[in-house]
């Protein structure tokens, strides 16, 4: 039998970490007026959920390779991946200190494309697209589908 290489071990990490947060989520208050709407569970529920999904989805497909993988080949992609993934979760800190004093709209927009950068993509399209894209659906989603509010766009710094 073949070792496991690394993203085996890190699925598992998410998936415990996937089995405290829902133990977390469920713990969650209803409160007053969450009788004929979506409650606080909802969304971290649907991420925790979705997070294990593909927690399992990755130790799956390391399990797959390393068993059907000819010696020599490395288990990591070329480049220095962990220190992209740090700096990554490093942004993403930066991302919830500024999420509140800017707006969901200016800090998800800094935020996105300097992600997709950090990870390598380099298309100008897909850097200007893609986030416009999704913070346009997100943003539409929470407020008009969920009604949940978003930080405002902060009107005082222009």
């Amino acid at each position: 039998m073949k070792k496991a290489n690394h993203d085996t071990y890190v699925g598992i990490v998410f998936l415990l970490f996937c089995g405290f947060a829902w133990w977390q989520v469920t713990k969650l208050p209803l409160g007053v007026g969450y009788e004929k709407t979506i409650g606080p569970e909802f969304f971290p529920g649907v991420m925790t959920a979705t997070i294990a999904i593909l927690s399992v989805a990755l130790i799956s497909r390391s399990l797959w390779r390393s068993a059907h993988a000819s010696e020599g080949k490395p288990t990591l992609a070329a480049g220095n991946i962990l220190l992209r993934i740090a700096l990554f979760i490093v942004l993403l800190l930066v991302y919830i200190l500024i999420y509140e004093p800017l707006g969901f709209l200016l800090s998800s927009g800094l935020v996105l494309p300097a992600g997709m950068l950090m990870l390598g993509e380099r298309r100008p399209s897909q850097i200007l697209l893609f986030p416009a894209l999704i913070i346009g659906l997100g943003y539409l989603g929470f407020t008009k589908v969920m009604m949940v509010p978003l930080p405002e766009f902060p009107t005082h710094l222009f």
